[in-house]
């Protein structure tokens, strides 16, 4: 996820140069800590960054993770789990620093992120879905397609500040998916889909026997004087090493510019699946 995550800051910085706007990054399951790692860590981000939506985020991990790394298992899901030394230094402080707006939604239906409640971050505008369509069955790979969902993140983007449901339009529980979207694959056998979700942590190279370390910006202690990360560029960008993608529904990443651009209509995006 560290290795990742400086993807997402040459992203970030170079979308904000390009455009002169701020940017919006939104993320789904991993993609989401890959976000926060980079504004944690690489603090000149927080200036670039207009709005963070979580989706289905494993801000506290997933207990799914601690018998399945039971085995060998990809180094993201060693880093997802609930006790993993990279989310107690992430997590330390502040999970939303100033800066950005946060939202964070999530469902109750969601069987990779267990507990689900772990996708409530801190300090964000944390939304379940099922508490503005009760008995709304929504589970972890179809939030990234959900009507739903979809209203949420626009409302985040189209306004100042995180997703407000006082402005969510009900009628949208009659929905199903977003425009244009398709569901996700395995449906409607939500218990294929997750099988096929862990097959993939289970086999995507390289396979560690325990969490990778902790890079040295990550380690310093509280309040002592940070170490600085290691620059990211055009240049070096482009040769940072694969890091065992596990597909885009086992976590994505979509960074575009503040939704106040799209008024304009000059809208620049850039998507990726991340692991």
């Amino acid at each position: 996820i560290q290795v990742a995550s400086e993807y997402v800051v040459h992203a970030i910085r170079w979308m904000a140069a390009t455009s002169g706007q701020p940017v919006d990054a939104i993320g789904h399951s991993q993609g989401p800590l890959e976000i926060r790692c980079a504004i944690r860590w690489w603090p000149d981000l927080a200036g670039l960054v207009d709005d963070v939506v979580s989706i289905a985020g494993a801000h506290h991990g997933s207990t799914v993770l601690d018998q399945l790394c039971r085995v060998p298992c990809a180094a993201a899901a060693w880093q997802m789990r609930p006790a993993s030394n990279f989310l107690a230094a992430l997590n330390a402080g502040d999970e939303t620093p100033p800066g950005p707006s946060w939202t964070s939604i999530w469902s109750q239906d969601d069987g990779a992120i267990m507990p689900p409640d772990a996708s409530i971050q801190d300090g964000a505008a944390n939304v379940r879905v099922q508490d503005l369509c009760p008995g709304r069955s929504v589970d972890h790979n179809r939030l990234i397609v959900d009507a739903v969902v979809f209203e949420l993140v626009l409302d985040a983007l189209g306004h100042e500040g995180p997703a407000d449901v006082g402005r969510f339009d009900a009628t949208t529980c009659a929905e199903d998916l977003a425009p244009g979207a398709a569901p996700p694959p395995g449906e409607p056998d939500a218990t294929i889909e997750t099988v096929e979700f862990f097959a993939i942590i289970l086999t995507s190279a390289p396979l560690l026997i325990e969490e990778p370390a902790l890079a040295g910006y990550a380690t310093t202690a509280p309040g002592a004087e940070p170490v600085k990360p290691s620059p990211v560029s055009a240049e070096n960008a482009s040769s940072l090493p694969e890091t065992g993608a596990t597909g885009a529904v086992a976590c994505g990443l979509l960074l575009s510019l503040s939704a106040r651009s799209l008024q304009s209509r000059s809208r620049w995006k850039i998507g990726r699946s991340v692991a």
